[in-house]
């Protein structure tokens, strides 16, 4: 599995070359990307696809290896957060990707602001 930045302009640098930095600043850099197989992640940054299509690409193909979507808890993942857990720690206790935690966090956010 690769991390594969969201959005390639905000990438400080390659996870695989930061294994010695801070862990916050790694954290960091991490919940800036999605894991994604190999086959998408280089159809997703070499062939001009966005993230949706260069996997339906790839799983066109019969390349892709890719996990099934997860059903996560946001009620539990809203609890945690407020309760002051960072996105790495309940990406780990729920089994997750951070970039999952990071994404469901934000849609919470979100409604609440319109509401």
């Amino acid at each position: 599995m690769d991390f594969d930045h969201r959005n390639p302009s905000d990438k400080i640098g390659n996870i695989a070359h930061m294994l010695h930095a801070p862990i916050d600043l790694l954290l960091t850099e991490i919940e800036k990307c999605d894991i994604v197989c190999s086959n998408c992640h280089r159809i997703r940054s070499h062939s001009g696809y966005g993230i949706r299509e260069g996997i339906a690409v790839a799983r066109k193909r019969g390349k892709c290896i890719g996990r099934p979507e997860r059903v996560v808890d946001k009620d539990k993942i809203f609890f945690m957060r407020e309760s002051g857990a960072t996105y790495a720690e309940i990406a780990s206790v729920l089994g997750v990707s951070i970039g999952k935690v990071y994404r469901v966090v934000n849609s919470i956010s979100q409604k609440a602001v319109k509401d």
